[in-house]
């Protein structure tokens, strides 16, 4: 891993929005329509596991705001506007989450509750329902690996 250095504060932010309006023209419409309280899949990371999450549900706008919650719900608004979803991510390394922001371009699905569910009594492991012959399993998988440069199961 390398990391950029820049010769100021400009030419950092103007690299930031370069690199994000880069990955807003490849993200989709499908991941762009994911949004607070959807389930999703995203494809293996370093370590080869799938990735699941839940997009932390929007804030109510008749609740009571502190000053800080109000700044917390401002900064989120703004991350979902640049295609980050504030969720809780699941894997079998992580079994019981960890929350931050994941970007929808690495979002390979949207999964319904009931399919996120069955992932979740699964372990986390997809290709046990791949096992199964669960045909949502299958092709998410496929698509997941793909979508990672792995070869795809003939």
């Amino acid at each position: 891993m390398t990391a950029k250095t820049f010769d100021g504060l400009d030419e950092m932010v103007t690299a930031v929005a370069q690199s994000e309006a880069a990955v807003a023209a490849l993200t989709t419409e499908a991941q762009r329509a994911i949004t607070y309280g959807d389930c999703w899949c995203a494809p293996p990371d370093q370590g080869g596991y799938l990735r699941f999450g839940v997009v932390a549900p929007g804030a109510s706008p008749s609740a009571p705001v502190s000053r800080a919650s109000a700044w917390r719900a401002a900064k989120r608004k703004d991350e979902h506007r640049r295609g980050y979803r504030f969720s809780c991510a699941y894997s079998v390394i992580e079994p019981k989450g960890q929350w931050g922001s994941t970007h929808v371009s690495t979002m390979v699905a949207k999964l319904s509750r009931a399919q996120f569910e069955q992932v979740r009594a699964a372990g986390w492991r997809l290709e046990t329902l791949v096992d199964d012959d669960v045909g949502w399993a299958v092709r998410l998988v496929d698509r997941a690996w793909a979508d990672a440069g792995k070869p795809v199961a003939p």
